[in-house]
């Protein structure tokens, strides 16, 4: 760890273990405040899909194993391809304009392991390698910006206009903190999770999404119903609880077995922020009738707005009008008719 690494002192957040009747086994709840919103029960918006075209829709390409699709500028995105470890670019037409990324290998421009993805503004793409431990960055033509090897290992990053970064860091029994940041002069750890008294590595513990806002980030855990917003001084803007998490349940730390226990599957699968708004896809698992939910939320204090039911499918990615589903080989993409 570098030399000019300080710790946050304000604004963490602290995972405790609670007794929870049982031997052995202790409910792990999150500490921090959590604040409520206004609306106790879901306001439903109308919506349906309506199929534009797939990607791709060149018959001189394919996509092999799509994984993830990020927002791109105007309509474009980009498609994390995980089958040959490059990210390729469509147009508003489903058109393949770029691709980023040599292929699976060793050498410079090239990725073994794709690890996380992401872009900066809306021209530079970067591909971090996950078993080479190498960041690339690619430029808008997709050739070859740079290279650099991060200092710690991290599950996910986010990148402000400016260059902040934001890492989600899988932390161990060295570090506490699960969140650094680092700009030009500066690099600080901050978002305590974890109970000094937990047995479990607390990498099991707090998976989530992560997404620039501004010169801040946004944190989803996957495992507890709460929207935070963090500075890039380490402090909370806000913690707020999402909204329907009717009958909650933490996780449990299983002393004697040295293992976590997840009462059921991930309360939130994803979030998107377009502009000043927070996109949090989540399940409903108490209710096995309903598929896939979008919670809309002002990015800006974290306030509930509407929520739109969505049909069963892995949607990579939801903008203001369209919608990308990953199916197999394709991207299918939609737009959102709002009535």
């Amino acid at each position: 760890m570098s030399a000019f690494l300080k710790l946050a002192g304000v604004g963490v957040l602290l995972i405790s273990s609670l007794g929870c009747g049982e031997p052995g086994r202790l409910q792990v709840e999150i500490q921090i405040p959590l604040i409520e919103q206004d609306a106790t029960s879901r306001a439903w918006r109308n919506v349906t899909l309506d199929s534009l075209h797939y990607l791709p829709v060149d018959d001189s390409m394919m996509l092999y194993t799509p994984g993830s699709v990020l927002k791109g500028p105007g309509k474009n995105v980009y498609v994390g391809d995980y089958g040959d470890m490059s990210v390729k670019a469509f147009d508003n037409l489903g058109r393949h304009t770029t691709t980023y990324g040599q292929g699976m290998g060793w050498a410079p421009g090239e990725v073994m392991q794709m690890g996380n993805l992401g872009t900066i503004g809306d021209s530079v793409v970067f591909i971090y390698d996950s078993m080479n431990r190498r960041l690339t960055y690619f430029q808008p033509d997709g050739s070859l910006l740079t290279m650099e090897e991060p200092e710690m290992h991290f599950k996910r990053m986010v990148v402000t206009n400016s260059g902040r970064k934001y890492w989600l860091i899988p932390s161990d029994y060295r570090y506490r903190e699960f969140f650094v940041t680092s700009s030009n002069v500066d690099t600080l750890m901050f978002g305590r999770l974890l109970d000094e008294n937990l047995h479990v590595r607390n990498k099991y513990l707090i998976p989530g999404r992560l997404s620039a806002f501004g010169e801040d980030v946004l944190f989803v855990p996957s495992l507890y119903p709460a929207l935070i917003r963090y500075n890039s001084d380490g402090e909370v803007k806000y913690a707020r609880r999402t909204i329907g998490a009717v009958g909650f349940e933490p996780p449990e730390e299983m002393v004697e077995q040295n293992g976590m226990r997840w009462p059921g599957p991930p309360l939130n699968y994803s979030m998107f922020v377009n502009d000043d708004q927070v996109i949090v896809l989540v399940r409903d698992n108490k209710d096995p009738r309903m598929k896939m939910i979008a919670d809309y939320y002002d990015a800006e204090n974290g306030n509930y707005n509407e929520s739109v039911k969505l049909p069963d499918g892995l949607f990579a990615l939801l903008t203001d009008e369209r919608a990308y589903e990953i199916r197999d080989t394709v991207v299918v993409v939609y737009r959102l008719l709002y009535r």
